[in-house]
């Protein structure tokens, strides 16, 4: 009887973590990705001009950051309905997209798009990250974003080799949206089934790390990806040399994300939480620098592996740390955590708009990022202290 009991909640587990990957694949990698390979075209089609290209891309993450402040207060025993409710209002949303092209509405459909992404992201980890759940969930479940990046990139792509116009593109878009979330609609709003009696969840090794310090890293992180995160394709479809590699680039950003989840997990097993971040942000950093100092088609293919294979395993790293150090809190970490990614993610397309008007190159802000996350990065090596005579964070 116990052993038809484990049988049953494992296959639920792992249910739940296909249905978590699919729900990141819609929020993440169509609901807020999509745009990237978007932006380039709606621009050639007169929809928007480069300045409010930036414009909707900081309402975007504006609306990340709501949506991480708004998440946070949700109540976590709700999280699985309140992340259906998000997929469907970003099915919508990419629908919509596709019915105006008034620059108001646009910038409205963005913020909202951004709002129920940093919701989903929040309520799905809440979900999927559970104490009793197995710990090899995790990337399972962030790998969707890059899974969403891959097939929102082929569907774009393949919609341009037949000349559809960029307003049916989001009518694409917005169906395969709908069609991903039928498995995380019919799972991710069920109540949990009584866990099985099984050992105690396996803990990792924070290295001292405090939550202040985390959050910190982690906002840092976010202003420091964004920028190439967003403005890559643009890049290239400016270059007559390196236009027709938009779609390969921008796939191998999403393959590599994909990839990278299951890469970190098994590299946060064997060394602890401040180091695998240390080893994420340097890299990360060489992949957003490169593009500024190299611009050949082959730099930008490394420079998109490095940045696929990073941004998702800072994700893959910090969010079971931010579940472990929730102990003893009354707000929600993981979205405290959301909110300071997304708050790195605003400032990204403004600083972009200051180097673009006063260099006329995106050089510059790339080189600023990559900065950026190197002084993440050396923020981990100083250590003040032994583990043991860390004094731990105040709740709050």
């Amino acid at each position: 009887m116990q052993h038809n009991a484990r049988m049953y909640m494992a296959r639920h587990h792992w249910l739940v973590a296909w249905a978590g990957m699919l729900a990141m694949a819609v929020a993440m990698g169509f609901g807020r990705f999509a745009y990237t390979p978007l932006y380039p075209l709606m621009l050639k089609d007169g929809v928007i001009t480069l300045q409010q290209g930036s414009w909707l891309a900081a309402m975007n993450y504006a609306g990340y950051l709501t949506g991480s402040l708004a998440a946070a207060r949700w109540p976590r025993e709700r999280a699985g309905r309140y992340a259906a409710l998000c997929l469907l209002a970003t099915a919508i949303c990419l629908l919509l997209m596709a019915l105006t092209r008034w620059y108001p509405a646009i910038l409205a459909l963005r913020l909202l798009a951004g709002f129920l992404s940093a919701g989903a992201m929040v309520t799905v980890s809440t979900r999927c990250l559970r104490a009793d759940y197995p710990p090899a969930m995790a990337p399972m479940l962030y790998a969707g974003v890059g899974l969403g990046i891959v097939l929102s990139t082929w569907l774009i792509d393949s919609a341009v080799a037949h000349a559809i116009q960029v307003g049916a593109i989001w009518e694409y878009c917005a169906v395969a949206a709908l069609l991903l979330s039928l498995l995380p609609l019919a799972l991710l709003p069920r109540p949990h089934p009584t866990p099985a009696p099984q050992a105690a969840p396996s803990h990792l090794d924070l290295a001292g790390l405090s939550r202040r310090h985390l959050a910190l890293v982690y906002t840092l992180a976010g202003f420091g990806y964004i920028i190439s995160a967003t403005y890559l394709p643009l890049m290239l479809s400016q270059s007559s040399r390196l236009q027709s590699g938009v779609a390969l680039v921008w796939g191998m950003v999403g393959v590599a994300a994909m990839l990278s989840c299951h890469l970190w997990h098994w590299i946060l097993t064997r060394v602890n939480v401040r180091r695998a971040l240390l080893f994420n942000l340097c890299i990360q950093a060489v992949g957003v620098g490169l593009p500024a100092i190299v611009p050949q088609l082959w730099a930008n293919l490394c420079a998109a592996a490095c940045l696929g294979g990073t941004f998702m395993g800072t994700v893959v790293i910090v969010m079971p740390a931010a579940r472990q150090l929730q102990a003893g809190m009354r707000a929600n970490l993981l979205g405290i955590m959301t909110f300071g990614y997304g708050l790195g993610q605003v400032a990204g397309p403004f600083f972009a708009q200051l180097t673009i008007a006063r260099f006329g190159t995106l050089a510059a802000a790339l080189g600023t990022s990559a900065a950026i996350l190197f002084l993440a990065a050396g923020s981990l090596v100083w250590r003040r202290g032994s583990p043991s005579r860390l004094q731990p964070d105040p709740p709050y």
